[in-house]
């Protein structure tokens, strides 16, 4: 499972990918509550570890109903219907997709993630099914971490290992975002365009080549 650095990286994403001229619509405070609201999507299904401290044994309920894709798409459908009508701003197919994205990236991160503990993957379907499925190549590394209990359980994810997978995520995150850079100035700022793709690019590489040696 990626640390929070790439979930929130696909949130940031999200953000970013909405009409920037219908976002500049937005005051300071609907802008500020709308990137929170994606972060938060994006990183929610790990609130499964609270339950899991709060009875000692952090990794209890990890990587349980709350990493399915139709969790997902049900927290998206009411995060939708409970902020539509204060986002009048926003074009409502496209806020409706970017949520969307948003939510499910998590399990499907988690799917290309190195995991190391049980049970194994994500399960994509619960509860209509309860296989936990993982991809055979892995994008990001799996995070160490205590099982023991409190503060030596926030205190053990602190180390090289998750370090090194830090810097994998913020590759991941740089390259996402300078696509949509990209893309947004492919008609009006050609030069500034092709320079993002070149970023996306040179991080697309640098990812594969990290994945191959690190992983």
């Amino acid at each position: 499972m990626p640390l929070p650095v790439a979930h929130t990286g696909i949130g940031i994403a999200c953000y970013l990918s909405l009409p920037q001229d219908q976002v500049k619509k937005l005051n300071t405070r609907k802008k500020v509550f709308l990137l929170f609201m994606f972060a938060c999507l994006a990183n929610i299904p790990d609130m499964d570890f609270i339950p899991g401290i709060l009875v000692g044994q952090p990794d209890l309920y990890h990587h349980g109903p709350s990493h399915s894709l139709i969790v997902a798409l049900i927290v998206a459908y009411i995060t939708y219907a409970m902020t539509s009508r204060y986002y009048y701003e926003l074009e409502n197919k496209r806020f409706l997709v970017a949520l969307l994205i948003a939510s499910t990236s998590h399990t499907l991160l988690d799917y290309f993630s190195k995991d190391t503990g049980q049970p194994y993957g994500v399960p994509f379907l619960w509860p209509f099914d309860q296989t936990y499925y993982i991809s055979t190549a892995s994008l990001f590394s799996d995070v160490e971490r205590s099982s023991e209990p409190g503060m030596a359980f926030i205190l053990s994810l602190f180390n090289s290992h998750n370090l090194i997978g830090i810097a994998g995520e913020a590759l991941f995150v740089i390259m996402i975002v300078s696509t949509i850079f990209a893309v947004r100035n492919r008609y009006i700022f050609l030069k500034k365009s092709i320079m993002w793709t070149l970023v996306s690019i040179l991080c697309a590489a640098s990812l594969v080549v990290f994945a191959q040696y690190t992983l």
